[in-house]
């Protein structure tokens, strides 16, 4: 599902334009989804809806190697 913040305002307001953040925001919760390992988000199933290009620089902007 969706983090809770926007699942609650999608709940409440619906899918008018202007309550999401942006345009953006279902592919920014795509990518965070990939990173975790939600299973609606693998690479295969995110390219295959043309999404591909929001998977780039995982290497840099992803989990990394080290805690801080």
């Amino acid at each position: 599902g969706l983090p809770k913040f926007w699942g609650s305002v999608n709940r409440l307001y619906g899918h008018v334009n202007g309550i999401n953040n942006n345009n953006l925001q279902g592919q920014v919760i795509d990518r965070v989804k990939h990173l975790i390992g939600y299973a609606e988000s693998t690479k295969e199933k995110i390219e295959e809806r043309g999404l591909g290009f929001i998977l780039k620089n995982q290497d840099i902007y992803g989990h990394g190697t080290e805690r801080t």
